[in-house]
């Protein structure tokens, strides 16, 4: 009886109506199942018997969560065939959930290709088109493959225009799939691409700052690293990119690196990297590398030796003595042997960047609100929980 209520609503673009209205609404459902109840008294049933449905303020029913009048629509959607009408919707931000989950349950070959209509411009249509191919029950596989094409070959676009949307796509979906750790905070499974980084350089030397990683012959990342995470990253790069990730995303959220301890390894979530990321600890960056793989015993060899040379000691002794105290000295010879080390191609690049997004007011911030329908609906659905 509710799906075709939270259809209604959400095609009035609202989460309350009048309780006249909703009854009006509701009777031909309940003349169809052959309920005889007046439309009211089912209304106050519903509300007094499951909360799913209560009286927001007086005289005006809404659901109490927006997540169950976008699941119930898109279940109306499913039971009355209402793909064409869903269509005609993917450019609305309003829409974006109830459609994901239309296409969870049903075949989404009609979806796709609207939203690659517009798709080559709007960097919301094409990330709802890879929601949509990432969550559907049914895709025809020439979807999968024009969309697995069409960001891709973004990336690695000649065409300036088309490599940031593709960019813009993939970083709008990472901070669209955060994995939650408590009330306030979320953080990244993976980390910030090559793709991801180049959108930060590109406004960064539109300001006249650079922050390409040392190792880069170009301001452009090597070709073919698109979705690779970047690498060679300086821990003073890795807070400058939080600091405009945050100034991207609005108020109320914080983009930061995270604390020493407070993430796992990649490696213990079962993503292999031969990367680390930088942690913040007592107000300084260091690097977590339990599952960096990339300083081998080539690597740490010509370090040693280098070093060994330049303080004229022997060889042998400053093999154990550099070994047992390996990162303190990678540390404060950094700028010494590192980045000289993978100007000549005989140290490998392995600090890149993880975020924790944190929910907490920015000083500040002069940026819009947050663009996400995913948080803003969290922050409602929040709001009717304290609510009641």
């Amino acid at each position: 009886m509710l799906q075709p209520l939270a259809y209604y609503m959400m095609g009035k673009h609202q989460r309350m109506l009048p309780i006249e209205e909703a009854k009006s609404v509701i009777t031909g459902p309940l003349a169809q199942v052959g309920a005889h109840a007046d439309p009211g008294d089912f209304l106050r049933l519903i509300e007094n018997g499951s909360g799913l449905l209560v009286e927001r303020e007086s005289g005006l029913y809404g659901f109490s969560h927006l997540t169950f009048q976008e699941y119930l629509a898109s279940a109306h959607a499913c039971t009355a065939r209402l793909v064409d009408d869903l269509v005609t919707h993917v450019a609305e931000d309003w829409w974006r959930e109830t459609i994901r989950l239309y296409a969870a349950q049903a075949d989404a070959t009609p979806i796709v290709p609207a939203c690659l209509a517009d798709a080559r411009t709007s960097v919301p249509a094409l990330a709802l088109a890879i929601e949509c191919q990432d969550e559907a029950l049914q895709l025809d596989p020439s979807q999968r493959a024009t969309l697995s094409d069409l960001l891709d070959a973004g990336i690695e676009d000649d065409n300036p225009d088309r490599r940031r949307l593709a960019a813009e796509t993939l970083l709008t979906l990472r901070t669209r799939h955060m994995t939650r750790l408590d009330d306030l905070r979320e953080t990244d499974d993976s980390l910030i691409t090559h793709a991801d980084y180049q959108l930060f350089i590109h406004d960064m030397r539109a300001q006249g700052k650079f922050y390409q990683p040392d190792h880069w012959h170009s301001y452009q990342f090597p070709v073919g690293q698109g979705r690779d995470p970047v690498v060679g990253v300086r821990p003073s790069d890795a807070v400058a990119f939080c600091d405009w990730l945050t100034g991207r995303m609005g108020e109320g959220w914080c983009y930061r690196v995270p604390h020493s301890a407070e993430l796992p390894p990649l490696s213990r979530l079962g993503i292999l990297s031969k990367a680390g990321y930088w942690t913040e600890s007592n107000g300084a960056c260091s690097i977590e590398s339990q599952n960096v793989l990339s300083l081998d015993d080539e690597a740490l060899s010509y370090l040693w030796d280098a070093r060994a040379r330049d303080l004229d000691l022997d060889l042998d002794r400053a093999r154990t003595r550099y070994r047992a105290r390996a990162q303190v000295y990678l540390d404060v010879y950094v700028d010494i042997f590192i980045l000289q080390g993978r100007r000549i191609g005989k140290l490998p690049a392995f600090e890149g960047i993880r975020i924790v997004r944190e929910h907490r007011p920015v000083e500040g911030s002069s940026a819009g609100a947050f663009s996400s329908a995913r948080a803003r609906r969290d922050a409602a659905d929040a709001a009717d929980t304290a609510g009641q």
